[in-house]
């Protein structure tokens, strides 16, 4: 229960990291969407100022370029080197430029050898034009740009757009012309209010769906507290009665005792002694109650020694079969354990977890059933098993019969009990370092299973 009250604040904690990445993602994106879109414009905007300071002349080499390139692209290399303007005007292999990747189409290569005349001569690029290009497209008035025109050292030679020290969302550098003498850094930056705009929907949605799962969590955590006051209420309750139950226990004990001293007749001997064994009996259930509330908060003090499984098993059988002489009932034992074998466990708690299982069998049963222990061993584990023939357990009801205080319906059947035996059994078998398992069938019996490690 202690495990569970942390469990919900981390759930909560990590239901809020998780809209927290959500959110992050879906920015992300929306930006990652946004500049699929933009690239195309941002070439776009650069071929329009680049047009802006090539308006050059015919006699300009340049002006070659634009008529020499589409004709040259055409000619055999004989054609090529026997005339004298193509073969003496300054051109470059756009072949190997479209080959090599770097661009996509002619036009491409040939506005970068644009670049490179306008950087040879003095003409740069200016970035204010190109930031009024883009603020005079009404499909990029929500978005906030940069404009950094950079040297091949990396110094700023002009600027313009948002400032300089401002985080950016999206940064991309663009070389221009083909040797790289400048590049051209085009930075963006999507306002919260254009993100939210457009995905606004999608953001209520998941905000709507964590805060339900947060409440939920809530609502679970603030149960679970209630039921762990209640049961732990429950559990002071049954403990004071329980031990207040020991002191009366006592007494008859010793009147037991003393009556037994003094009694002549040899013929209520037997029946004094059946009278103290059996408020022995009760006073160690007495114990076993205790130690199931103290096994449930981990304060069980366990007192190890080496326990001959089969030894317990024999003296179990021959009390059972003088407690219950007068019933039907069949007792069996099945030991296939190596002589001498032995487990090392407490032995009290070993005791009473298979008296438990035991006095179940015959408990939840018709008169007449046969119970069989079985006692086996392989290389690491040795294995009891309690088996029965009486009225089994629901499959619906197999995963439960283990919690604390519950109680199976056995069609209408009322049998006497607190529902604790089974979970504090399991409780003995988890701090022995063992598992207690069943197996059942609806009216063909149960089979609890109790397994040590074989040491």
């Amino acid at each position: 229960m202690k495990r569970l009250r942390y469990i919900f604040p981390l759930a909560i904690l990590a239901t809020l990291t998780l809209q927290v990445f959500y959110v992050e993602s879906l920015y992300n994106n929306f930006i990652s969407e946004n500049v699929i879109i933009l690239k195309p414009l941002i070439k776009q905007k650069i071929e329009i100022e680049l047009r802006s300071r090539s308006d050059l002349g015919r006699d300009h080499p340049l002006q070659e370029y634009r008529i020499i390139m589409p004709i040259a692209e055409d000619l055999m290399p004989e054609e090529m080197r026997n005339d004298p303007k193509v073969a003496n005007s300054p051109r470059e292999n756009t072949d190997s430029l479209i080959k090599s990747g770097r661009y996509m189409t002619y036009a491409d290569a040939i506005n970068e050898i644009r670049q490179d005349f306008c950087i040879e001569r003095g003409d740069f690029l200016n970035v204010n034009l190109l930031d009024s290009l883009f603020r005079a497209d009404s499909s990029l008035r929500d978005l906030q740009w940069r404009f950094v025109l950079r040297n091949t050292n990396g110094e700023i030679l002009a600027h313009a757009g948002a400032d300089l020290m401002r985080q950016m969302d999206w940064v991309e550098t663009y070389p221009l012309g083909l040797r790289g003498g400048q590049k051209l850094e085009i930075a963006m930056n999507v306002p919260v209010k254009a993100f939210l705009m457009s995905d606004g929907g999608t953001l209520l949605g998941s905000l709507g769906m964590m805060v339900l799962v947060v409440v939920i969590l809530v609502v679970q955590w603030c149960m679970l507290e209630r039921l762990e006051r209640r049961l732990r209420l429950q559990e002071t309750h049954v403990g004071g009665i329980i031990h207040d139950l020991r002191s009366p226990l006592a007494s008859v004990l010793m009147l037991l005792e003393a009556w037994r001293g003094r009694e002549r007749d040899a013929a209520w001997q037997p029946l004094i002694d059946e009278g103290m064994k059996r408020v022995r009996t009760m006073a160690a259930d007495i114990v076993r109650l205790l130690d199931a509330t103290q096994l449930s908060h981990r304060r069980a003090t366990l007192r190890w020694e080496q326990v001959d499984l089969a030894a317990l098993v024999a003296a179990l059988c021959e009390e059972y079969e003088q407690a219950y002489a007068a019933q039907p009932h069949t007792f069996r034992i099945e030991n296939a354990l190596p002589d001498g074998l032995t487990v090392r466990a407490d032995r009290m708690l070993l005791t009473n977890v298979v008296r438990n299982l035991w006095e179940n069998a015959m408990k939840y049963s018709d008169p007449g059933v046969c119970v069989t222990v079985c006692l086996t061993a392989d290389g690491r584990h040795v294995r009891l098993s309690v088996a029965d023939t009486g009225w089994g357990i629901r499959r619906s009801e197999l995963r439960r019969v283990f919690a604390l205080y519950y109680r199976s319906s056995h069609h209408g059947r009322k049998v006497k009990g607190f529902g604790i035996g089974l979970a504090k059994s399991r409780l003995s078998m988890k701090a022995m370092g063992g598992r207690l398992t069943v197996e059942s069938r609806e009216g063909e019996g149960s089979t609890f299973t109790v397994t040590l490690r074989r040491r």
